[in-house]
C-alpha cells in the first residue's frame, strides 16, 4: 500500500466513525425510545453535557445540531451523516472560475510552466488583478487542485565560481522545440555559451543539427559580441573534442577544459540556465506558430534581451549584463577579421599532376609550382566557394584558390615547355 492510499484509507475510516458517532446521539429519536416529553427536550438534555468526537476532541453541541443530524438521517440515511468537504475545496475564493479554468489550460498546454509564469500570464491577459489575488494565492490553488509540478530535480549547487567576467565560459547543448518546417516536423537543438561569473548568456542559437560546426558558429558569434574568454569549460562530446576547436583555442589564446565524464554537476550553471529558458520561455510558447529557425532564434534572442540577461539574478544580486559590464575594462576583444581567420578549418592535401587538390569532392585549382607538394589549406565549412593556401600550420596566407572550371580551362591556350631538341636529339627547350 502506498503512502497516499494509506492516508485515504485513514481519512475514510475517520469519516465513518464520525457518522456513527452522530447516529449514536440521535439513535433514541430514530428508534422512538427516548423518555423525554418531546424530541427537543431530548436534544436539550443530551446537549447539556460534553461529548467526545472520534479522535478524542471534547465538544459541546447545540440542540439544533442534533435536530439537523436527525433530519439528514431520515432523508439520506447514514451516508448523509458523513462529513462533507468544502464545496470550493480544490478551488479558490480569490480566483474566479474563468481564472481557474485558464490555469488548468496553461498547465495542460505547458506541463512544465512555473507558477510564477502562470501568474504573470493571468495578469497580462486580464484574468487576474494584482490587487485582488497574490502569487501566494495562486500557489495555494495549484497545491489544492493538484496542479503543482512533480518530480522536478533539486536546485543545482556549484562549489566554484570565477572572479571576473570572461574568466571562463561554459558551453552546453539542450533539446529545443520541434517545429513544422517545410512540411516536416523537425527537432531543434539549442547551443549556448554562458559566462561563469556574470551568468550572462553571451550567445545562444538554435540549429537542426547538434554538431561541431554549429557549436563553432555559436562560439564565434559570442566572441565577436562579448570578447575572448580566458577559458572554456565543455563536456566530452564530439562537438568539443576535435582538432579544429583545439586550433581555434590555440590561435586565440583560450584554455579548453573538459568536465569529468558522467559528472554533469560541473556545468550546473548551464543546466540551471536551460531550466530558466524552458520555464520562462520555451514551455510557455506555442510552437505551432513557428516554421523556421529564424523565427525560433528571433523569439529566443528577444527573450534573452528582454528577460534573461536583464533580470535580477538571485545568486549575484544584479542582472547578468550589469555584472558583466563591471569587468568591461579587463575584457579582451579582437577584430572581426582576426576572429574569422582563427575559426578557419585546417587540412593538408597533396597537389596532383594537374595542379589540383580535392576537398569534400570539390576540385580546386592551385598554382602550377605546387604540383607534387603537400600544402596547408584553410577553409570556411559553410562556404566552400574558395579556400586558402598557407605557409605552414601557423604561417601567413599565400593564395586564394577556387574550384576548377574545366570548361574555361578547355579554352585556355597552354604554354607548354616542349623540348624540340630532345625530340630531334638536341637539347634546346622552347
Amino acid at each position: 500500500m502506498t503512502k497516499e492510499t494509506g492516508k485515504e484509507a485513514a481519512d475514510s475510516e475517520r469519516d465513518r466513525k464520525t457518522a456513527l458517532f452522530k447516529f449514536s446521539l440521535i439513535a433514541p429519536v430514530v428508534a422512538g425510545t427516548f423518555t423525554q416529553a418531546t424530541k427537543m427536550d431530548y436534544y436539550k438534555e443530551t446537549c447539556s453535557r460534553e461529548h467526545l468526537f472520534p479522535g478524542g476532541k471534547a465538544v459541546k453541541l447545540s440542540p439544533l445540531t442534533l435536530k439537523k443530524w436527525y433530519w439528514l438521517y431520515t432523508s439520506g440515511g447514514l451516508e448523509a451523516l458523513l462529513p462533507k468537504t468544502r464545496s470550493d475545496l480544490g478551488g479558490s475564493r480569490v480566483l474566479s472560475i474563468d481564472a481557474c479554468r485558464q490555469i488548468e489550460a496553461y498547465r495542460k498546454q505547458f506541463p512544465h510552466i512555473t507558477g510564477r509564469k502562470i501568474y504573470e500570464k493571468l495578469v497580462e491577459e486580464g484574468y487576474v488583478k494584482k490587487e485582488a489575488a497574490s502569487l501566494d494565492s495562486l500557489y495555494r490553488y495549484l497545491k489544492a487542485a493538484g496542479l503543482t509540478r512533480e518530480n522536478m530535480p533539486p536546485k543545482e549547487c556549484l562549489a566554484f565560481e570565477f572572479e571576473h567576467a570572461n574568466d571562463c565560459w561554459q558551453a552546453d547543448t539542450t533539446f529545443g522545440p520541434t517545429i513544422l518546417c517545410g512540411g516536416k516536423h523537425r527537432q531543434t537543438y539549442l547551443i549556448v555559451f554562458i559566462d561563469d561569473a556574470s551568468r550572462l548568456i553571451v550567445h545562444g542559437e538554435f540549429f537542426f543539427e547538434d554538431n561541431a560546426l554549429n557549436m563553432q558558429k555559436t562560439f564565434q558569434k559570442a566572441i565577436l559580441k562579448f570578447g575572448v574568454p580566458r577559458r572554456i569549460f565543455v563536456d566530452n562530446g564530439c562537438s568539443y573534442r576535435n582538432n579544429q576547436l583545439d586550433w581555434i583555442c590555440a590561435e586565440l589564446g583560450i584554455v579548453k577544459i573538459h568536465s569529468r565524464p558522467y559528472h554533469p554537476q560541473g556545468k550546473a550553471k548551464c543546466e540551471r540556465s536551460h531550466r530558466t529558458e524552458k520555464d520562462r520561455w520555451m514551455n510557455c510558447t506555442d510552437w505551432n506558430t513557428f516554421h523556421s529557425l529564424e523565427d525560433v532564434n528571433d523569439s529566443y534572442h528577444h527573450f534573452l534581451d528582454a528577460e534573461y540577461n536583464n533580470t535580477l539574478h538571485s545568486s549575484i544580486g544584479m542582472t547578468p549584463r550589469e555584472r558583466y559590464l563591471k569587468d568591461f575594462d579587463t575584457l579582451r576583444f579582437v577584430e572581426k577579421s582576426v576572429a574569422e581567420e582563427s575559426f578557419l578549418h585546417r587540412i593538408t592535401r597533396k597537389v596532383t599532376p594537374t595542379a589540383t587538390v580535392s576537398l569534400f569532392n570539390i576540385s580546386y585549382e592551385v598554382p602550377q609550382h605546387y604540383i607534387g607538394r603537400t600544402i596547408h589549406l584553410r577553409y570556411r565549412p559553410e562556404d566552400m566557394s574558395e579556400i586558402y593556401i598557407y605557409a605552414g600550420e601557423s604561417g601567413k596566407r599565400l593564395h586564394t584558390v577556387r574550384p576548377v572550371r574545366k570548361l574555361d580551362n578547355a579554352k585556355r591556350k597552354r604554354r607548354a615547355n616542349i623540348s624540340y631538341g630532345e625530340m630531334d636529339g638536341g637539347g634546346a627547350d622552347v
